[in-house]
């Protein structure tokens, strides 16, 4: 998935024994891309992007995107980072490089800094070195749990073929392992978010062959059994998921053929059942043949291996050349269920596990505002409800921090609490603004460690410094990946505490004092107060809600429902959503004519952008425009319309009274946002291709001098008075600002993960 897969596929040909290349060139690149320094890679495409801070770290820290995924990955990424060093490691020692073998087989146990001893789950560790807080897999909306890409910590904690018995171990043993298999398995195919198997994807392909590990083969005969009887089938989608350059279909014939290849640089294969009756592998250490007698049935009663019967329930490939199986319809609970029987692993040596606790700390409540000269308390609490009895109570120990030189502090700034297995405790700290100090935003930073030495997730409580009516003015900004919205103050460029939000929040829009959030992942839209920044409300809404946009009376926000291809209209007094209108497929951006007659909408899937008579709230045209039509914006006048076609660099104005197309502007590329100065004289295209923006002069419909701002400018936007722009750089997780008078471009403020919307309100 996203680790550096090229060095288990070289140290695997090698294995079984492939020569015809230069295998010492080979690990000599597969060394410089994972030395933390290295940028080999093509294109964008970066080996390890994370290789600094997981050999300073020996993981590497949840703490953001690359350029391999758009989520944090952490946990995921050191597992594969592990086994990674794990492959290198073989090569370095077939070729006789026992230096370079060493220090990559210490490295690849690394994968013990996030097994997480109060859950029994490989977990994320952030950049402080905690272990997120709450259920192992928590109940999960988008794609995948925070930490694991395409996946979850019950499908990826069994990602460690290089040290089975180890991981075995930290789970509580043989029976505690096998039960959690017997859990797993209970469901076959589940996806990214249920903490089941998932067959139908990479890092779930190993494990029905971890049961040959625990004493129980037999189960893994009947795991594979099921999964190619009843996930496979002989039709055109006839595999469980996507195969991904032939990776479903090669496990089938494995799976089919009795024998698997689960640990990467070993010339190990682990047992199942084969499929036939007589089976010939052709490999460079001769042939293996692969007799069945009783194939078809699911279990194996007994093997012989070059003659001699065996209860191993691996063979080394090196060594095995004729397998005789002997098959049945019930399973043999007595063979290949001895220690000796099970695969070997290869530990670098005793594994020692990080401190971890079921506590966690909590501050309510979690935003506050506080006029400067006056204080408020909050509650702050050890929340030890998940801790068992065996694990005893939870002793933490908590820090308030403020903002150096803000004159915002917090009384009581240090407490250690007890609370009983399944219990909390709690205490108060006052947190008070001196007179006259800055209006804006802050947040008081709480730490906490417990007495064994595990260092729980920090606690960030939101102030909002203002006189009673005052509103910070503030550039939004949502972050996609991380669920949440930054607010920056646009004064100081100080960017507030986020704001949780739905899942995947993408457009937003201001209406009635009040912020309205587009989430993506949770089909909803999320209402935040902006003078308070606390949320108000959360408004069910169609598939995969895109953007917003508001009238200018204020009354009416439309949001764009992007698998539905509808837009919805929702009461902004009553914060309730109307019935759906149909317009094109995959609706994106949309913006409602300054005059308030008309609402135009992108359709990405169509080509097309729909002009939508707010009299009637009907569809009165469709207009062809590029490839892959994204962002809108209308003059102020309302007169033109400007559209980004993501798919063909170029942007489209369409005349409003006559709905044609009368201009294409080549702009740079994958142009996504645009937005029109207020003053009408300037459109910003945010092209994310080219990592800036390109303006255009509305009068002449030209394209002036490129503004680069960042590798992935996404979306932009104006402050009210059309002074600054605000543009959003994805990939770097920030917002710049822009002078448009000159183009000069400020500092990046750094906001939340994979940041794709901005709204400014002063």
């Amino acid at each position: 998935m996203n680790g550096d897969s090229s060095d288990p596929i070289l140290a695997d040909a090698y294995a079984f024994g492939a020569r015809d290349f230069n295998a010492s060139a080979a690990l000599a690149d597969m060394v410089k891309g994972a030395d933390g320094t290295s940028s080999v890679g093509q294109g964008w495409f970066v080996e390890r992007p994370n290789a600094a801070a997981y050999i300073a770290d020996g993981y590497v820290p949840n703490v953001g995107s690359d350029s391999i995924s758009p989520v944090p990955n952490g946990a995921s990424e050191t597992l594969e980072y592990s086994l990674d060093d794990f492959a290198i490691s073989r090569l370095a020692a077939d070729l006789g490089q026992h230096s370079t073998a060493a220090t990559f087989t210490s490295r690849s146990q690394n994968w013990s800094n996030i097994f997480d001893t109060a859950d029994g789950y490989v977990e994320p560790r952030d950049s402080s070195g905690a272990f997120p807080s709450g259920p192992a897999v928590p109940t999960l909306t988008g794609f995948g749990q925070d930490g694991f890409q395409e996946g979850n910590a019950a499908q990826y904690t069994w990602m460690v073929p290089q040290d089975l018995q180890a991981l075995i171990q930290g789970l509580g043993g043989d029976q505690a392992a096998a039960a959690r298999l017997d859990s797993l398995f209970s469901q076959l195919n589940v996806g990214p978010n249920a903490p089941y198997e998932w067959a139908g994807n990479e890092p779930s392909l190993d494990t029905p062959w971890v049961y040959d590990s625990v004493g129980e083969p037999w189960k893994t005969q009947q795991v594979v059994q099921e999964i190619t009887s009843q996930l496979y089938s002989l039709t055109p989608g006839g595999e469980p998921g996507n195969d991904d350059l032939g990776a479903m279909s090669s496990w089938y014939v494995w799976a089919a053929l009795g024998v698997y290849p689960q640990t990467p640089g070993v010339p190990m294969l682990v047992l199942g059942t084969p499929q036939f009756a007589h089976e010939v592998i052709h490999g460079a250490y001769g042939p293996l043949v692969i007799n069945a007698r009783g194939a078809g049935d699911a279990y194996v009663q007994s093997l012989a291996v070059n003659g001699q019967n065996t209860n191993s329930t691996w063979i080394d490939l090196t060594r095995a050349h004729e397998l005789d199986f002997t098959l049945s319809t019930s399973p043999n609970t007595q063979w290949g269920t001895a220690a000796a029987d099970a695969p070997p692993s290869f530990s670098a040596g005793p594994v020692t596990f990080p401190a971890s606790t079921r506590a966690a700390l909590d501050v309510t409540p979690g935003q506050v505002r506080l006029a400067p000269g006056s204080s408020t308390t909050v509650t702050v609490e050890d929340d030890d409800t998940l801790g068992t009895s065996a694990q005893g109570p939870a002793t933490v120990t908590w820090t308030a921090t403020t903002p150096s030189a803000s004159g915002l502090t917090a009384s009581s700034a240090t407490s250690t609490l007890t609370a009983a297995a399944g219990q909390t405790a709690s205490t108060t700290a006052t947190i008070t603004a001196a007179s006259g100090m800055t209006t804006g935003y802050y947040q008081v930073d709480f730490s906490a460690h417990a007495s064994n030495g595990a260092i729980l997730p920090n606690v960030s409580l939101l102030v909002t410094v203002a006189a009673a009516g005052e509103s910070i003015p503030t550039a939004y900004v949502s972050n996609y990946s991380d669920n949440t919205v930054t607010p920056v103050d646009t004064r100081t460029d100080n960017a507030g505490p986020s704001i949780p939000v739905g899942g995947g929040p993408d457009g937003m829009i201001v209406a009635g004092g009040k912020l309205f959030v587009a989430n993506n992942n949770t089909n909803n839209v999320t209402v935040i107060d902006t003078s308070t920044n606390a949320v108000l409300a959360t408004i069910p809404v169609g598939s995969v809600a895109a953007d917003v946009a508001a009238t200018p009376d204020g009354k009416t926000v439309w949001v764009s429902n992007f698998s539905d291809g509808t837009v919805q209209p929702i009461d902004v007094a009553t914060l309730t959503a109307g019935t759906p209108i149909t317009v094109g497929s995959q609706p994106e951006r949309l913006a409602v004519s300054p005059d308030g007659t008309q609402l135009w909408v992108a359709n990405q899937g169509s080509g097309t952008v729909s002009d939508v008579d707010l009299a009637t709230d009907t569809v009165s045209h469709t207009i062809a425009v590029g490839s892959a039509p994204f962002g809108v914006a209308v003059t102020p006048d309302s007169s033109k319309v400007f559209i980004t076609n993501g798919g063909g660099s170029s942007v489209s104005v369409i005349d409003a009274a006559t709905d044609a197309v009368t201009a294409t502007i080549p702009v740079g590329a994958g142009p996504q946002y645009v937005q029109i100065s207020p003053n009408g004289q300037t459109a910003y295209v945010a092209d994310s291709g080219a990592g800036g923006i390109t303006p255009i002069d509305v009068s002449t419909l030209t394209a002036g001098s490129f503004i680069a701002t960042g590798s992935g400018a996404y979306a932009v936007g104006f402050s009210p008075d059309g002074t600054t722009a605000w543009v959003v750089d994805s990939n770097v997780n920030n917002v710049v600002p822009v002078t448009v008078a000159t183009g000069a471009v400020g500092s990046p403020v750094t906001v939340g993960d994979v940041p794709d919307g901005v709204t400014v309100t002063g």
